[in-house]
C-alpha cells in the first residue's frame, strides 16, 4: 500500500485501516491528501445505514483533524461537528443524515 492509498482508506474510514495506519507509521513523506466532501458524505452515509458506530465516527474525525496529511479545509465544520458531539447536540441518524444532504448539494453546486 502506498502513502496515497493508506490516506485515501483512512479519508475512508475504509478496510484495511490496520494496514494504512502501518505504513504511515513508518513513513516521513510531507504528502497531503484533501478531504472532499465526498469523502466525509460516503462516511456519514456508512453510519446512517448501521456500517459504523458512533464512537467510530468520533474517532474517524478526529483522527482527520488531527494528522497533518489531511488537508480538511473544505469539510473543518463537519468533522469539528462530529468531533465534538455534545457541543453540537448530539450525533443521531437525523443529523447525519441532515449533514449528508448538506455535502450532497455542495457536491452537486
Amino acid at each position: 500500500m502506498t502513502i496515497t492509498e493508506a490516506l485515501d482508506v483512512l479519508a475512508r474510514c475504509g478496510r484495511g485501516q490496520d494496514d494504512a495506519f502501518h505504513v504511515l507509521a513508518g513513513n516521513d513523506s510531507q504528502e497531503v491528501l484533501p478531504v472532499t466532501p465526498e469523502h466525509v458524505a460516503s462516511v456519514l452515509m456508512r453510519f446512517a445505514a448501521g456500517e459504523i458506530s458512533q464512537d467510530d465516527l468520533e474517532d474517524w474525525a478526529m483522527l482527520l483533524e488531527a494528522r497533518d496529511e489531511f488537508d480538511c479545509g473544505s469539510v473543518e465544520d463537519y468533522l469539528y461537528a462530529l468531533n465534538n458531539p455534545e457541543l453540537m447536540g448530539g450525533i443521531s441518524i437525523q443529523t447525519v443524515a441532515s449533514m449528508a444532504e448538506l455535502l450532497q448539494d455542495q457536491i452537486a453546486g
